[in-house]
């Protein structure tokens, strides 16, 4: 009996053992993917549930840092981000029923028959949370040009018996006479409570993706890059044929206007005209970018620091 406890606790770890999401294959790539050269307003609206707008947007801000989305995050200043992205929550038009995990089940039983409350503890019900978010992104500025429009959902996450159920409830009193993967259906309150950080998480990766991944139609830069060479800081970047001249500003300093000129596919231009003294490496350069068309203009924006490669 003693032999079969100790397998049961630990098949009930090994069980709740996964790959966390900044760990996935999908979402590893994604960070190493160079950060769009621009800045980023979150706007929530809509049921504030599985958390209120606070912990969405900190989990929405962490997200992006870690995956490299973006230059920045703006937090009280919108009229200032090259982009906005508007999520709505709110729960979703159908959700999938739980479905049980053949691995959780069977370490549920193992463990409800040797150690019977060790099977509150073990993941052994895939569910779906029942949320959904419609992400929309659009360019800042007049125009507010939109850029993408979606639904982007968590997907089923395994869960336990306690994060299912209250401890006081005929749900977990029943998961002593039988294994908890019986009682699959969910509290909503319950759960809205016990996985609510592991939605957020999960949703945040998703939009994620969508942003960092949406094409912008007419772009008139591409490849921007600060680079040191001589100790000096130089902005490197691409032109479309549509480009005329760029602006750059450095926080409230005048800005500095670069005419562009035809003929090369690559362009540099010295910062040290606009650096007064030695700034913080985390500035942020704002370049506007204009094109030879009424109304053609783009706002883009870099750290001074030159691009490092994503920690392992």
């Amino acid at each position: 009996m003693r032999y079969a406890a100790v397998l049961a606790i630990n098949a009930a770890f090994a069980a709740g053992c996964s790959t966390a999401p900044f760990e996935r294959p999908e979402n590893v790539e994604l960070a190493q993917a160079a950060a769009i050269p621009r800045t980023l307003y979150i706007e929530l609206e809509g049921e504030e549930f599985f958390g209120s707008y606070e912990e969405w947007r900190e989990e929405l801000t962490h997200t992006f840092e870690r995956l490299r989305v973006c230059s920045a995050v703006m937090t009280g200043a919108p009229e200032q981000a090259d982009l906005q992205l508007k999520v709505r929550i709110r729960f979703a038009d159908r959700s999938s029923p739980p479905k049980i995990d053949a691995q959780g089940a069977l370490l549920d039983f193992l463990a409800w028959s040797t150690v019977p409350l060790l099977s509150l503890w073990i993941p052994d019900i895939h569910l779906d949370p029942g949320i959904a978010t419609d992400v929309s992104l659009v360019l800042s500025g007049k125009a507010k040009t939109p850029v993408a429009a979606c639904e982007v959902r968590p997907p089923s996450l395994k869960t336990t018996q306690l994060e299912r159920h209250h401890i006081l409830s005929w749900s977990m009193a029943g998961a002593l006479f039988v294994p908890p993967f019986v009682f699959g259906s969910p509290d909503p309150e319950r759960i809205r409570q016990t996985i609510a950080a592991r939605v957020r998480l999960e949703t945040a990766c998703g939009i994620a993706g969508v942003v960092k991944r949406a094409p912008v139609d007419g772009e008139l830069l591409s490849g921007l890059e600060i680079r040191l060479d001589g100790g000096q800081r130089y902005l490197d970047y691409t032109a479309s044929e549509d480009l005329m001249l760029i602006r750059l500003r450095l926080g409230d300093l005048r800005p500095v206007e670069v005419p562009h000129q035809r003929g090369s596919a690559r362009f540099k231009v010295s910062l040290k005209k606009l650096l007064a003294g030695e700034p913080s490496p985390d500035s942020l350069l704002r370049i506007e970018a204009v094109g030879r068309k009424s109304g053609q203009r783009r706002s883009y924006s870099i750290r001074l620091d030159p691009e490092q490669a994503p920690e392992a």
